[in-house]
């Protein structure tokens, strides 16, 4: 049998590629299952190029994507999505940041700590952050790139560690 890569592990090159207009990346051999791909579904409508060709449905779809860069636009990313997110979430906000326009992140009450972590990230790398009444709110540099910064890793994973 055979089993489908994980698109998580790819996500950082689709993000990648799809930043960069131009660009192209083929991912094979990948789960396309409805609940792992959801960061697909969000890039798309950023304005990303992605093709799928699911080969295989048998205990979960598997197959190719086609990732083609091209300028990306913000969007609104709401909460009833978030649950389809949980690993991609900072990438997309990466993706934001680099958008033409603005991308609202909606705020489920369980994502407030990790969506202020992401904001503060973001701003440690240049990028224009906002906190808004319902989550918050990353304003797009047109293609601009985010700024080499120091993100604290290890503060997020003491939190983790005492939480066990």
């Amino acid at each position: 049998f055979h089993v489908p890569g994980d698109i998580s592990c790819a996500a950082n090159w689709i993000v990648a590629a799809a930043l960069q207009p131009g660009s192209e990346l083929i991912v094979r051999g990948v789960g396309l299952n409805e609940t792992r791909a959801g960061f697909l579904r969000v890039l798309v409508r950023m304005g990303a190029r992605i093709l799928e060709h699911v080969s295989s449905d048998a205990s979960e779809p598997l197959g190719t994507l086609i990732v083609r860069g091209a300028p990306l636009r913000g969007t609104i990313i709401p909460r009833e999505d978030l649950t389809e997110l949980t690993e991609e979430l900072p990438l997309l906000a990466v993706a934001a940041a680099m958008a033409e326009g603005n991308t609202v992140i909606d705020e489920a009450p369980e994502e407030t700590e990790r969506l202020g972590r992401i904001a503060h990230n973001l701003r440690l790398m240049g990028g224009g952050v906002s906190s808004v009444a319902h989550g918050i709110e990353i304003k797009g540099s047109g293609g601009q790139p985010l700024q080499p910064g120091c993100v604290p890793h290890g503060l997020w994973r003491r939190r983790i560690v005492r939480q066990r």
